[in-house]
């Protein structure tokens, strides 16, 4: 339950006037007293608040993919002692009450001392003493003894805990992104607030399930949570019976309400029945459905709550189907249209849509139907259509800040940088430290190639939006623009931070192993992308993926710095560049790239031209691409042509070769014609022939 969950509908306030307001109040506060047992023993504290400048609203994080998305040394540091400190444990100094029904909470360790509350299953609190079988404990503004024959303590606590959903996430950054999903590219489906705590309904690696709400669940990255166990607190004998008295009250109440001349009132009957069901009290909720439906069997009112029924027992199917019978009943009911499109928002975004736009006609400036259709569009990934709908309202007074960071990362998605720019410094203009929008700036002049502005934002955004919700994308575009800027060392810590965040992201030992290269750091550069091409699948090993592995052996044999590498392993290097194409050559005969990067790796281990290494593979390449007839390759040829009439250039003077002086002179002149046939103005062409005559 949360800290307010009877709520009337906005739509229904309307319709309503001042004595059935004051009665449906009424309704809710007696409500209220009923479920107030339930609330103070297992509820999140209703007093709980943000700290100062603790914004909820304010979004921090990775929203890129879809949301796509995406510190400071001394904040890397600062999180690095916290991780090094010993881990909380979260069951050290607990007493939990394992029994059946409730557990007596006494003023001395005596079965006949005064019974000071009630400590039901599941609830407990802070160790304070311990003392002849009995704990004295802290709980819910309690202090008093429990008898440890009922008590769970330590790791014991675990199975009890995980029975009853014991376990809390309080959240350690100022706000943090709730995903659909476990996933940084998963949608968005609300914020956390800084130091605030939800219900734990599930744990995996790097992801928290919380309740965010009553209605409204999502995945947390577990490295901006503390885990810990909230037992359920005791209640005074004071509190005990005033929350039993309420009940009786509310039943009795209820019971008056619905008599006499309210007792066809639809409108009353669907308010107490909303004001139940948002307790979590169905039966009870259902109750007051079956009278609205019999004072008025064409009540859309009365299907929209059968509808909200239906929702909270998890069967989407009839709720449908309710809230498509409120329309019918009433074609004009906006709630139904709404609820309808949550309904299949994730399931079939296209019924959602659908009924959206049919609302959209009949109300065209419902900005509540903007803003779900944006949520729709966003959730399935159609930015383009979602920043259309974020362009109705995103810049209304009723949109939040969320909205606007949302509307910013549609049009960044849908590569419109400008405009997503523009949106982004909007949002700057009101708060110059807002994490999403100094992200985006960074993102978007970035790819916007104004790099002296990008380095800016991105300086505000590591170094002064406290507490933001680092993702992979973050560190990785803040490496491309610092390889952008030639600062490839600062950018391969970035790209190194980005893979650490999110193992998964292999890719990004490309982009280590291209800023390496860049610095002419062969051997970084090797190392890098052998980690990427080893930690594919062997049927995504492509030749094409190989080749650059090659490419990099043949670049570390032929850098021209010869402080960096010796002449043993530049021969090395280039040995297992050979055998990296020759590898490709036979695993794709029908591509020339192969033998003629062959040939470039041989020619780099005879430089001489002496031993004619390079000699076949240039030959085997120039009749593969003749064969195609095709100019395109006209520049590769030309290189096999230069190559070969070089090499027969140099037997003409070779006396070990005199004998096929003659044959080898013809040879010479036929490949620095070819090469003129392909370029009249080849001007090596041109000297070579005039040497030979």
């Amino acid at each position: 339950m949360n800290d307010s969950p009877l709520k009337p509908a906005s739509s229904r306030r309307k319709k309503m006037d001042k004595t059935m307001m004051a009665i449906y109040f009424l309704i809710l506060f007696i409500v209220a007293g009923a479920a107030l047992l339930a609330f103070l023993c297992l509820s999140k504290p209703s007093d709980k608040r943000n700290k100062a400048g603790s914004d909820p609203s304010i979004a921090s994080s990775s929203t890129l993919k879809n949301s796509h998305q995406t510190g400071t040394d001394a904040k890397s540091t600062a999180k690095a002692k916290i991780k090094e400190e010993k881990p909380v444990d979260p069951y050290e100094n607990l007493a939990v009450a394992n029994v059946d029904d409730a557990l007596n909470l006494r003023e001395k360790p005596d079965t006949d001392a005064k019974v000071l509350g009630t400590c039901f299953r599941g609830g407990g609190g802070t160790i304070l003493k311990r003392k002849n079988g009995w704990t004295k404990i802290r709980s819910g503004g309690l202090e008093g003894w429990l008898k440890d024959d009922y008590l769970v303590f330590g790791d014991d606590i675990k199975p009890l805990a995980k029975e009853l959903g014991l376990y809390i996430a309080t959240v350690s950054t100022q706000t943090l992104h709730v995903r659909e999903e476990a996933s940084t590219d998963s949608a968005i489906v609300g914020l956390a607030a800084a130091e605030d705590y939800y219900p734990v309904l599930s744990q995996e690696t790097g992801w928290v399930k919380i309740q965010l709400s009553v209605d409204t669940s999502g995945y947390v990255s577990s490295d901006y949570v503390t885990i810990s166990v909230k037992p359920g607190r005791a209640i005074s004998i004071e509190a005990e019976m005033a929350a039993l008295e309420a009940a009786r009250q509310a039943a009795e109440e209820a019971e008056h309400l619905i008599k006499g001349k309210n007792k066809k009132n639809v409108e009353l009957l669907v308010a107490i029945g909303d004001a139940y069901l948002n307790a979590d009290k169905i039966p009870e909720a259902q109750e007051y459905a079956a009278l609205a439906r019999k004072a008025n069997g064409k009540s859309a009112l009365a299907s929209v709550l059968e509808g909200n029924i239906a929702m909270k027992q998890k069967n989407a199917g009839l709720a449908s189907q309710k809230y498509e019978e409120a329309i019918y009943f009433d074609p004009k009911c906006t709630e139904a249209y709404l609820k309808y499109a949550d309904v299949y928002k994730s399931a079939n975004a296209s019924l959602a849509i659908e009924k959206l736009n049919q609302l959209k006609a009949l109300e065209p400036s419902n900005t509540a139907v903007d803003k779900k259709l944006a949520e729709i569009y966003y959730l399935k990934n159609d930015f383009s259509k979602a920043a259309e709908a974020y362009a109705n309202f995103a810049m209304g007074p009723t949109a939040t800040e969320e909205d606007l960071v949302k509307y910013a990362f549609a049009l960044f998605l849908n590569h419109d940088f400008e405009k997503s720019l523009e949106v982004a410094n909007m949002g700057l203009q009101k708060n110059a430290h807002h994490a999403a929008f100094n992200r985006l700036a960074m993102y978007n002049y970035t790819d916007l190639k104004r790099f002296d502005e990008a380095i800016k934002a991105a300086d505000i955004f590591f170094n002064e939006c406290e507490k933001a919700d680092y993702s992979y994308l973050d560190y990785m575009y803040y490496g491309h623009l610092l390889e952008s800027l030639k600062k490839y060392d600062d950018a391969v810590i970035q790209y190194e931070k980005a893979v650490k965040m999110d193992p998964k992201k292999t890719d990004l030992y490309k982009n280590i192993s291209s800023a390496y290269e860049q610095k002419n750091d062969y051997k970084k550069a090797i190392s890098a992308y052998q980690k990427y091409y080893s930690s594919l699948d062997k049927e995504k090993q492509t030749p094409d993926l190989q080749f650059q592995v090659g490419r990099l052996y043949y670049g570390a044999g032929t850098q021209p710095d010869s402080l960096t590498i010796t002449v043993e392993e530049r021969k090395q290097a280039l040995m297992s560049a050979d055998s990296v194409f020759h590898a490709i050559a036979e695993a794709a005969p029908d591509s020339y790239l192969g033998n003629f990067w062959r040939a470039r790796a041989n020619s780099a281990l005879d430089p001489e031209t002496t031993q004619g290494l390079a000699k076949p593979f240039y030959e085997e390449v120039a009749a593969l691409l003749e064969s195609k007839n095709d100019p395109h390759y006209n520049s590769a040829l030309v290189e096999c042509y230069s190559y070969l009439g070089y090499y027969y250039l140099l037997a003409i003077e070779n006396p070990a070769l005199k004998a096929e002086a003659k044959a080898n002179k013809d040879k010479s002149i036929e490949y620095w014609n070819k090469i003129l046939a392909i370029d009249p103005a080849n001007a090596t062409a041109k000297r070579a022939l005039d040497g030979i005559k």
